[in-house]
This record gives C-alpha cells, sequence and structure tokens, in this order.
C-alpha cells in the first residue's frame, strides 16, 4: 500500500510517485453511495500533472409491485418504505414504472402494503429488504397474489360433490352475475374476486 487517505473537496496530490501501474481502491464508502471497484491508472514518466478522477454513485434501489402469477407490474397499490425501526420513509402508489430511491443507506427496511387493489390479497406483513453498497441498482420484488375462490356443489346428506346443477355467481348489491356454471366433480376456481360480498 502507498498511501491511505480520506477524501475531501480537494484533490489527493502524490509527489515523486515512480512510474507504474497503481490501483485505487475504496476502503469506506460514504453513506449512501456504492462501493467504488478498484480502479487500475498508470503512472507515466512524465513531468507533467497526471490527474485521475475516480467516481462514486449513489445507492439506487428499485422496488417492483408485480402480480405473482404473471409478473406483471402492478398500478395503484399504496405502499410505504419503512425504516430499520419501522419509521415510514416514503409513501407512494405504484404506477407502470418501477419505484426508484437514490441515495439510501445501506441497512434493513420494509415494504409495507398500505392499500391493494380490488382482487388481490393485502399482505399481512411487511416485506423486509436488505439494501447493500455493492455497485449497481438493487431490485427488489414485492409480490401480490390474486383473491382465489373454490365453490363446490355438494349432497346435502352425504357431502359428496353434486354435478349438473345450475349456478351462478352474483355480486352484492348490484346482482351483477360475475359467472354462470354447471356444477361438475372438482370445484369451480375463481381468481381475482374482489373482496365483499357475493
Amino acid at each position: 500500500m502507498v498511501r491511505e487517505w480520506l477524501t475531501s473537496k480537494e484533490p489527493e496530490h502524490f509527489t515523486a510517485l515512480p512510474a507504474g501501474t497503481y490501483v485505487i481502491r475504496e476502503v469506506e464508502v460514504p453513506e449512501g453511495y456504492q462501493m467504488m471497484e478498484p480502479v487500475e491508472i498508470v503512472v507515466l514518466p512524465t513531468a507533467e500533472l497526471q490527474t485521475y478522477t475516480v467516481r462514486n454513485y449513489p445507492i439506487e434501489v428499485w422496488i417492483e409491485k408485480v402480480d405473482k402469477e404473471t409478473g406483471e407490474l402492478m398500478a395503484g397499490v399504496s405502499l410505504e418504505l419503512l425504516d430499520d425501526e419501522q419509521n415510514v420513509i416514503r409513501r407512494w402508489t405504484t404506477g407502470s414504472e418501477v419505484m426508484t430511491f437514490t441515495g439510501l443507506r445501506a441497512g434493513t427496511y420494509f415494504v409495507r402494503e398500505a392499500k391493494t387493489i380490488p382482487g388481490y390479497q393485502l399482505l399481512k406483513e411487511p416485506v423486509k429488504i436488505v439494501v447493500t453498497d455493492t455497485a449497481g441498482v438493487q431490485t427488489f420484488r414485492i409480490e401480490n397474489q390474486q383473491i382465489e375462490v373454490e365453490i363446490e356443489k355438494v349432497d346435502g346428506e352425504n357431502g359428496q360433490p353434486l354435478e349438473g346443477a345450475k349456478l351462478e355467481l352474483v355480486r352484492l348489491p348490484e346482482e351483477e352475475v360475475i359467472r354462470q356454471w354447471t356444477s361438475q366433480e372438482i370445484p369451480e376456481t375463481f381468481k381475482g374476486i374482489p373482496a365483499g360480498g357475493i
């Protein structure tokens, strides 16, 4: 190791540094920034001042809210980003793009769902995410599952499946018919039905 130093607003000066190849390695990163990859420089045997610039980039975090089955982004879900003490850092409603956070410090966070869209289950617990200072974008995917309902027609005496009954599922109070079907041996499955009376 030639020298270890703490960066400031002024550049670090080296004098009488022998010509050759060197590596600038970041040992500790400023809070909210990605750890810089080692940078190789070549010092030339010349009397002119040689300047090398190394860059740090803020930590970048993407949070995606997606349908568990399709993987497609979900718009209209209300989310909150919490710190490790469960304090709300940011509230937002999902759209057609991922949510981007720039400059978060490395550490543990939680994503809490405050409100979901009709037909989906509300997440019961916040999802834990761990943000690091490693280089590159860190993507966290939060999945939502559709509400799933099975309706089975059975014989009232023996509890066995009863085939051939004509049924319909109606949403109240609008009396909107969601589906009509004839019962079979296997239950009728509905996905994405909004919570509430039917």
